[in-house]
């Protein structure tokens, strides 16, 4: 089974993005607000799809790029994605931008993050 995890310290996001997954790609989205509660999720359920972090999770917490070294030592190969409302200058989004994974910006453009998702899923596309 499908699915995806989707890490972001803001709520209003985690519920947009988790509609859009479920109802769009027809895919189940576990979200959460901090690293630990993410890595609660991600060791409680089958081998995740598909991995959404938000770079920065606020002021002295762990950030999306901790999400994403912990994910790949727990042996995680499937896709991920970040999100970021800050700008590329920043040291963090600079950091991530390392990595060599896909970076998002907050608001970002549905269709195309939408997209990506289904590709990296294998999703086919739905019909005209």
């Amino acid at each position: 089974m499908r699915w995806v995890a989707y890490l972001d310290d803001n709520e209003m996001l985690r519920q947009l993005v988790q509609e859009l997954v479920e109802s769009v790609l027809g895919v189940r989205c576990l979200t959460a607000g901090t690293l630990d509660d993410f890595k609660n999720i991600i060791l409680s359920e089958p081998p995740v799809s598909l991995a959404i972090l938000d770079i920065n999770l606020g002021v002295a917490q762990p950030t999306g790029i901790d999400a994403f070294h912990w994910l790949r030592a727990q042996g995680m190969q499937e896709p991920i994605f970040f999100l970021t409302g800050y700008s590329e200058s920043d040291p963090l989004v600079k950091d991530a931008g390392k990595l060599g994974v896909p970076i998002f910006e907050k608001p970002m453009q549905t269709k195309i993050f939408l997209e990506r998702l289904r590709e990296s899923l294998k999703l086919s596309s739905p019909p005209l």
